[in-house]
């Protein structure tokens, strides 16, 4: 069946706070998730191509962490044409201890570039550029 016009579909989830805990042999844990939410959207054409747009935001915390915590949030929507098998557009930030990030940034052709400042001073102490097919 072939479309005859654009269709778009969404879906939302929501946990702005959820938390679990339990005992692993002998050892008890906890983690939470504060303000997590991930978007998704299929934007199709009347051709038959697709686009799939997603984002993810929200806080994590637990015991594996050491009362630490770690926050991802995607300023630029993870962007994947149906054409494809890696995305064209999209910059995720990941926030972690002593405001250290690790923020990966979509580039041309298949390529990503991940940045890191360890420390948390702004500046980017190692950067790798590397083709979205290694990441998997």
């Amino acid at each position: 069946m072939a479309l005859t016009s654009a269709t778009q579909s969404s879906l939302r989830i929501e946990a702005l706070n959820f938390s679990s805990s339990g005992r692993i042999a002998t050892v008890d844990y906890q983690q939470t998730m504060s303000n997590f939410v991930i978007s998704t959207n299929t934007s199709s054409q009347s051709n038959g191509l697709s686009t799939d747009t997603a984002t993810i935001g929200g806080v994590l915390s637990g015991s594996a962490l050491e009362g630490k915590t770690i926050s991802i949030e995607t300023p630029v929507a993870l962007t994947i044409p149906s054409t494809l098998d890696y995305p064209t557009a999209s910059k995720v930030v990941i926030k972690g201890a002593a405001n250290s990030v690790v923020q990966m940034t979509v580039l041309p052709n298949g390529r990503v570039l991940i940045e890191l400042d360890a420390d948390g001073n702004g500046c980017f102490e190692a950067s790798a550029n590397k083709a979205w097919s290694e990441l998997r």
